[in-house]
């Protein structure tokens, strides 16, 4: 597949080298997704372009340009873009991806200021309707740590990300925060750097029912909040989402973090949890509910599981999603890939084998980073987020 027309750059870093780069390895990968999808042969057009154009200028430089070790964090192997593949209850599936916005010259993460100027460049590039950035301002403020008066040691840490949703009706954008770094240098918890700013944009009525729920979980689940996110709109028809990290690994803990305790019930609810069930019996084998997942030692990366809690306006209840780290606990991409098209479709497992045929996908674990299910519209959704590898390919 061929690079996509109009794909010169303005940005002089921005060498055919690294053009042809980043579209073999990650760009080439999300046209054939949207493809596959059945986006119309406009809407593709124009999603690659943004790719090309706009968004692979400010993926930093290629493995080999770099003198001391890359820092991106968005996968594992430091690969800065990770796909994701939604499918829909309706038996629809759409296309998203997340990007860490790095210097052309070395590799570092943008300033929390300059994200934001990125953001606006990005939404009017990818003509973002309704683009709206008062949450994420608000955010910036409030879960970031300004660049220019940070240590030396946490200049090459990244605080933020953005995300593109490309959606048939027209591309959005959404905005990552990390407040770790806020954390190490207010030493404030994440926890209560989360909930202050909840609180401030009006939804700790939610949040209560999450928190009170995590203060009666034994320590060793060592539950603790990562990354918040929020969409670039217009505040009433926002959302706020808290990723958080447990020490947890075994189905029953999971389950009852997935309802708050019970909190959380429903159609949606019961849905996901009967397919969490089927899925971790295929994927993990006959083990009990109270037997752990086990950790694949040689595999990089935080350990233990990912939820979502996903808050808005007027909603007393969180809806949640669970993040099965399919990287770090299962050995190769090959098995995870049929259980994978066992519910969302047999061709999955050849169409990640095409996505990405840099290597045997039974040779490891790695390119299907987490395998998610989520509570949603009366139903449960499942997405499959991919690491492209682009900075730990075999080949």
């Amino acid at each position: 597949m061929a690079l996509p027309p109009s794909t010169q750059h303005s940005n002089p870093h921005m060498t055919p080298k690294r053009n042809k780069f980043w579209w073999r390895t990650i760009g080439r990968a999300l046209s054939t997704l949207l493809s596959r999808s059945s986006y119309s042969e406009e809407r593709r057009a124009e999603y690659d372009s943004f790719f090309q154009t706009s968004v692979a200028p400010l993926l930093g430089p290629t493995p080999d340009e770099y003198s001391s070790s890359p820092v991106s964090f968005m996968c594992d192997d430091h690969t800065p873009v990770e796909i994701g593949w939604v499918f829909k209850s309706t038996g629809e599936t759409s296309v998203q991806y997340a990007f860490d916005a790095l210097s052309s010259t070395d590799g570092t993460p943008f300033s929390p200021e300059r994200n934001l100027l990125t953001l606006q460049s990005l939404a009017i590039a990818g003509q973002c309707q309704g683009f709206d950035m008062t949450w994420t301002r608000k955010c910036t403020k409030s879960l970031l740590w300004p660049s220019k008066s940070l240590p030396q040691d946490l200049q090459r840490v990244s605080q933020f990300f953005i995300g593109v949703d490309l959606a048939r009706a027209g591309m959005g954008l959404k905005a990552y925060f990390i407040p770790k770094v806020r954390s190490q240098v207010t030493l404030q918890s994440s926890m209560d750097i989360l909930t202050a700013t909840i609180k401030d944009l009006g939804m700790d009525l939610p949040w209560s029912k999450a928190t009170s729920y995590f203060s009666t979980l034994p320590a060793e689940y060592n539950v603790e909040p990562v990354l918040a996110a929020v969409d670039c709109v217009p505040d009433a028809q926002n959302r706020f989402k808290v990723y958080v990290r447990t020490q947890a690994t075994h189905l029953s803990a999971l389950c009852d973090m997935l309802t708050l305790g019970g909190q959380l019930q429903g159609p949606a609810i019961d849905a996901t949890l009967a397919k969490l069930r089927e899925l971790w019996c295929a994927l993990f084998g006959p083990i009990s509910d109270e037997t752990s997942a086990e950790h694949i030692e040689s595999n990089a990366g935080p350990t233990g599981f990912l939820f979502y809690y996903e808050m808005a306006l007027g909603n007393s209840l969180p809806i949640p999603k669970i993040y099965i780290p399919a990287a770090r606990f299962l050995k190769n991409d090959g098995h995870v890939a049929e259980v994978v098209s066992q519910f969302v479709g047999s061709t999955y497992h050849d169409d990640v084998e095409r996505l990405f045929p840099h290597r045997k996908i039974e040779s490891r674990s790695g390119i299907q980073s987490h395998i998610t299910l989520a509570a949603k519209k009366g139903a449960c959704q499942i997405s499959s987020y991919l690491n492209p590898e682009a900075f730990s390919q075999d080949s």
